[in-house]
């Protein structure tokens, strides 16, 4: 349970720190791409305990200690893998929301430039009446 306050509490640094920096999205993003291998690692771990279980059944008086002991690892990469497929798809749901919101800030940013060109052209057609008016 300590160990679940402490991810909590990381988990809840992590999501403070994305949201303040929307530069560091290509870390983040190298971040889930370390995530997703460390899943697939977890993965082969847990294939290979599951070999390593079905081999130790010839031996029964000592695969009985061996096998209770794998079993209890195959329990923790199956926990640990959960919890980084967990941590992956909250990395997937913030790195969404930041891309959201740099497109709505593009979008803001083409209004703006486009109201600009606008007050701009409205201001260049008063000079050139102004101009045409003096001559």
């Amino acid at each position: 349970q300590r160990k679940f306050v402490e991810d909590t509490k990381t988990i809840k640094q992590l999501e403070e720190q994305v949201q303040r920096q929307k530069t560091e999205m290509k870390d983040q993003n190298g971040q889930l791409m370390d995530m997703e291998k460390i899943i697939q690692n977890k993965e082969q771990d847990l294939e290979e305990y599951h070999m390593q279980n079905f081999k130790l059944q010839a031996d029964l008086e000592t695969a009985a200690e061996e096998k209770s002991e794998k079993d209890r690892r195959i329990l923790e990469l199956e926990q640990e893998l959960d919890y980084y497929k967990e941590e992956t798809e909250k990395y997937k749901e913030k790195i969404s929301e930041i891309e959201k919101l740099e497109r709505q800030e593009l979008d803001y940013y083409k209004e703006e430039t486009e109201k600009y060109k606008e007050k701009i052209s409205e201001i260049e057609k008063l000079e050139r009446q102004e101009l045409d008016y003096y001559k």
